[in-house]
């Protein structure tokens, strides 16, 4: 990381020293947070929303997972990893990419038997669980995902709420 100012950034001219190097730093990101789970009333599974499915364990076996995540390749390996996987898991498409790589996770996750959906990225923010919970709009599904009545261009709350019966 560079320290101070750009050469023509006459803003901080007055400063010297370590102020002066830390005028222009920008704070790292904050590290994704891990919402707390939303239970229910009268459904056998448990609702996680993570804004990153890099917080996922197998605590979440058998709970409706809502991730902010992309549902790429690496993503993907998180949740096959687990000793105890979660009944269904949404991620956001990313836009695809190349070679759909935003929803690759689809197919892995159903090799390994997991339901998986990813929603819109034009209709959820990319890292923000809830908003994909509350405003997600599906664009892809497993066969899995597809067989428990998850379709394409389902709000993805009222795909949760089918998961949850």
């Amino acid at each position: 990381m560079r320290l101070g100012c750009q050469p023509l950034c006459r803003s901080h001219a007055h400063q010297r020293g370590t102020k002066a190097a830390n005028a222009h730093r920008t704070r790292p990101p904050k590290a994704p947070r891990s919402r707390r789970p939303v239970y229910l009333i009268g459904v056998r599974s448990q609702l996680f929303l993570l804004d990153s499915i890099a917080l996922i364990s197998s605590s979440h076996g058998n709970a409706v997972v809502v991730s902010g995540s992309h549902g790429g390749r690496s993503a993907a390996e998180f949740v096959i990893e687990l000793s105890q996987k979660p009944s269904f898991v949404f991620f956001n498409d990313a836009g695809g990419g190349k070679d759909d790589a935003g929803k690759v996770a689809l197919g892995m996750l159903q090799a390994h038997g997991v339901p998986c959906a990813c929603y819109s990225h034009i209709s959820a923010r990319i890292g923000d669980a809830q908003d994909g919970h509350d405003n997600g709009i599906v664009s892809g599904v497993n066969a899995l995902a597809k067989a428990r009545g998850i379709e394409l261009n389902m709000p993805v709350n009222q795909a949760v709420k089918l998961m949850l019966i």
